[in-house]
């Protein structure tokens, strides 16, 4: 048996047949700059010096982490189990929040810094902070920033508890927004390499409701924009309207309410 074949059908055991393929071509494709079809055909030894990489896919370990990084736009972005994994749609976001000028952004939730750092690519000479509650995050991030050679504040606070920072004219938040609920609809590698506190919260809207009022209280901050949860879109637009706020959507590239922007009068 050719050792493609052994590595796939090992990964068919977590995997279907198409995530299989995906995953050993994005491996060998960034480890080695082959694509995967040169790697059909080659030989045991070959395969044999990246095995520690596919055991450890083959325990589902998502591949972003067995790699060290993710491609978010065209930033070059380290992960590891501190940090959610960037999304494709988190970067339709930025898209979007980077479509209104701005002399400052403030992210909140930052983790691995990707949403705070890719905004500082659109506008080098923004002031830009990013704040989270786990030093561990912050420290991916940071190493991040120094990687991209960009010019980005991170500082470590508890949203919930805590004030932000003031004086930033736009925000950006990517919150935990998962239900524990939802843990049973939610594949096996995310649940268990993912980090929790990053994905789950008990209430939903827990974040939301609480940004929405530091929003606000700041009288610097005019425009918040959000990457939502689309089974709890309709709290939060409610939440929103209910301050007199002004309320718009966008949909994600799967079609699903994922994005909202929000402005003082």
């Amino acid at each position: 048996m050719l050792p493609f074949h052994f590595w796939y059908q090992r990964l068919q055991e977590i995997y279907s047949s198409e995530e299989s393929k995906a995953v050993l071509g994005k491996f060998f494709t960034e480890r080695t700059g082959r694509s995967l079809a040169f790697w059909m055909g080659e030989n045991l030894e070959e395969w044999e010096a990246h095995r520690s990489d596919l055991e450890n896919l083959c325990e589902g370990r998502p591949v972003q982490y067995v790699l060290g990084y993710e491609w978010f736009g065209p930033l070059r972005i380290g992960v590891n189990s501190s940090v959610l994994i960037p999304r494709p749609e988190t970067w339709e976001l930025v898209e979007w929040a980077s479509e209104q000028p701005s002399a400052s952004f403030l992210d909140l939730c930052t983790g691995s810094g990707c949403i705070a750092l890719a905004l500082s690519t659109f506008y080098p000479h923004a002031k830009i902070c990013g704040i989270d509650l786990s030093s561990e995050a912050l420290e991916t991030a940071q190493r991040n920033r120094d990687f991209l050679n960009v010019s980005v504040n991170f500082q470590c606070m508890d949203v919930l508890t805590e004030n932000p920072p003031h004086g930033y004219e736009t925000w950006i938040s990517n919150p935990p927004y998962v239900g524990l609920d939802e843990k049973s609809t939610m594949e096996k590698n995310v649940l268990d390499f993912e980090p929790e506190m990053a994905l789950f919260s008990e209430d939903p809207n827990r974040f939301y409701f609480r940004i929405v009022q530091l929003f606000l209280e700041d009288a610097t901050a005019q425009t918040l924009f959000f990457e939502l949860n689309p089974q709890h879109v309709e709290e939060v637009q409610s939440e929103v309207l209910k301050h007199d706020l002004h309320w718009e959507t966008r949909t994600d590239f799967r079609g699903k309410m994922r994005m909202a922007k929000i402005r003082k009068s």
